[in-house]
């Protein structure tokens, strides 16, 4: 457990959100606690909240194919990005050969 809080900071996970990962897997909260201070090598004062706990999304069961979502924020930004671009030049071809 402790390389796996090692290797998820040294990923760019803060301490929380793995501490919070190990947690949601199952593991105990006080083994999870044990083996964050032994990687900081001093006793930490914040905790994983229950309520965090009950936001995390739960992890796929095994075998469940998880698809992932088509119409995100990003996609659909570039999509009224690329329309845009599209009707600006028809607009400016039209007018240019007119």
């Amino acid at each position: 457990m402790i390389g796996g809080l090692k290797n998820a900071v040294e990923h760019g996970s803060s301490l929380e959100s793995a501490k919070l990962s190990f947690i949601s897997a199952g593991y105990s909260r006080e083994e999870v606690e044990e083996a964050s201070r032994n990687i900081s090598g001093v006793r930490l004062n914040s905790s994983v909240r229950e309520e965090d706990i009950i936001k995390a999304k739960p992890l796929p069961q095994q075998g469940e194919i998880v698809k992932p979502k088509f119409f995100t924020k990003k996609r659909v930004l570039i999509f009224i990005m690329i329309t845009l671009m599209i009707l600006v030049g028809a607009l400016f071809l039209g007018l240019a050969f007119a």
